[in-house]
């Protein structure tokens, strides 16, 4: 194994907090780099075989524990969109939606466990810095975010938070475009009290009386409902800073051994994202949905009114392009990143332009200027 994965592996541990390495956190480390010699010598080369033995793939898990997600990804793994595609071919799909979400991906990513992957801009820019050689196939649509208040916390304005306790994944989508939200109220991220928990420990914490707020998708809708917290804001229909961005990438290497397979399962995601913008089907989505543990009502509430074009929307244009710049700056700020990123080495358009070529979607979802403007055709 090179070194270049040693490393890789080794700063994404290190960028947990860890300031001792205890006799388990060196198991853990070992098994990451273990793993990723299993994956190498059992990874055949294109030349031996044209497709690969197993495709996998990785999406924030929803916070309750299941192997499904949400957005497009979501759709195809709950249709089994990918099983279907490569049936008969030997070839086998596994999934994974970590509750740590993006920061988990980026150590399976170093791991050499993960092949594709759907998840938010900041931890995509992070772990593209620290090493993980992936290219953007797409992005993944906008998302909206919800701030939530325990009842009781004395917070009645976005500047009452100063001081008050949120839990939040660090690294994550969540705290950028969290960041973005005090930017615009006058105030920083040192002016409230994070830390860095999973989303499962977020609700508890708001329900226990633990943290003052919380800031994240529809899940804290339920606090809201349940008389724990009230809803104080909301990026729904929003084309803001705080609306959330991500990516679809794949591994280069994956890339380079197996082309063929690389452009099939781009265009499943395409497929699936075009059928979920469809309006007639947006019953069966919330369904389908149900399945990483949401509620079947909040996300009713969620997506009411919201334009599915827009949640689905896989499209590289200057929107999603200004999104990933911020992110970088934003990285670089925070030290989160220590040098930028070149974005035409990373994004590759051409296999997403022949795709939707392919499937006559290439005026299909709108493109944004990078305010976020509608481009005239």
């Amino acid at each position: 194994m090179s070194m270049d994965l040693i490393d890789i592996v080794g700063s994404l541990f290190r960028s947990r907090n860890m300031t001792t390495r205890s006799p388990s956190r060196r198991l853990i480390l070992k098994g990451a780099l273990a793993a990723a010699a299993l994956a190498t010598l059992h990874r055949p080369s294109h030349a031996d075989n044209a497709l690969p033995d197993v495709i996998r793939l990785a999406g924030p898990g929803a916070g309750y524990g299941k192997n499904y997600g949400l957005q497009g990804l979501g759709l195809v793994r709950a249709k089994e969109s990918l099983e279907k595609e490569f049936a008969g071919e030997n070839v086998r799909i596994e999934w994974d939606f970590p509750t740590k979400a993006g920061p988990a991906i980026n150590e399976g990513l170093a791991a050499g466990q993960i092949d594709f992957a759907a998840y938010g801009g900041l931890p995509n820019i992070i772990g593209r810095s620290r090493g993980l050689k992936t290219k953007i196939l797409s992005s993944y649509g906008a998302g909206h975010m919800y701030l939530v208040v325990r009842k009781g916390a004395g917070i009645e304005t976005i500047e009452d938070l100063r001081g008050k306790k949120i839990g939040l994944n660090r690294g994550s989508i969540g705290q950028l475009t969290l960041s973005n939200l005090l930017a615009t109220h006058g105030l920083k991220e040192s002016d409230v009290e994070l830390f860095d928990i999973t989303n499962p420990d977020q609700i508890t914490g708001l329900t226990t009386g633990n943290l003052d707020f919380g800031w994240g998708g529809s899940n804290f809708l339920k606090l809201v409902k349940d008389g724990v917290a009230d809803l104080l804001y909301s990026s729904k229909n929003e084309i803001s800073p705080v609306s959330t961005f991500g990516s679809f990438l794949v591994t280069e290497e994956f890339a380079a051994a197996y082309p063929e397979a690389t452009q099939r399962v781009l265009r499943v995601f395409i497929e699936e994202s075009a059928w979920g913008s469809n309006e007639e089907n947006r019953e069966e989505v919330l369904d389908l949905w149900t399945l990483s543990g949401q509620s079947r009502t909040v996300m009713e509430e969620e997506f009411e009114g919201v334009n599915l074009q827009t949640q689905f929307s896989p499209v590289i244009d200057e929107l999603y392009l200004a999104q990933l710049e911020a992110g970088i700056a934003f990285s670089l700020e925070n030290k989160f990143i220590r040098s930028p990123i070149d974005l035409d080495e990373w994004v590759d358009r051409q296999p997403l332009d022949t795709v939707l070529q392919e499937l006559n979607l290439t005026n299909f979802w709108p493109v944004r200027d990078a305010t976020g403007a509608p481009v005239k055709a």
